[in-house]
């Protein structure tokens, strides 16, 4: 008979298992695209509109390194190969103090960038090659 403690393990492994990682021939030979093109402005042109003074911003970019991403069981296996950037950003609140830098990931491929939030960058595997 199954207990709840057995029914948890269960659970956190099949998650454990469906956190995929590749092999590293397949990392190493994958095709990561073309290295983002004014991946800034775009970056930019995505944080502002949620800043409350997105004049006063300083942005502090991170080297981009490459990075894969598995969709898992439910998304199909499917892979994604491209480019992975931090950026600091730091500007005013409403009393028009700065509010410290706050870091912020983005995964960019095929064209496409995406903010990442706390889930979806534990799915994302920086590259060092």
């Amino acid at each position: 008979m199954f207990r709840f403690k057995d029914l948890f393990l269960l659970v956190i492994l099949f998650f454990v298992v469906s956190c995929a990682t590749l092999p590293p021939e397949v990392v190493r030979n994958a095709n990561y695209g073309a290295y983002p093109r004014n991946y800034e402005d775009k970056i930019k042109s995505m944080i502002e509109p949620v800043l409350k003074d997105p004049y006063s911003a300083h942005y502090n970019f991170r080297t981009p390194h490459k990075a894969y991403a598995v969709d898992g069981l439910i998304g199909g296996n499917k892979e994604y190969f491209g480019y992975c950037v931090d950026v600091g950003v730091n500007a005013k609140n409403s009393f028009g103090g700065y509010t410290g830098e706050r870091l912020y990931t983005f995964f960019m491929y095929n064209g496409q960038i995406q903010l990442l939030d706390s889930v979806s960058k534990n799915r994302v595997t920086r590259v060092d090659l």
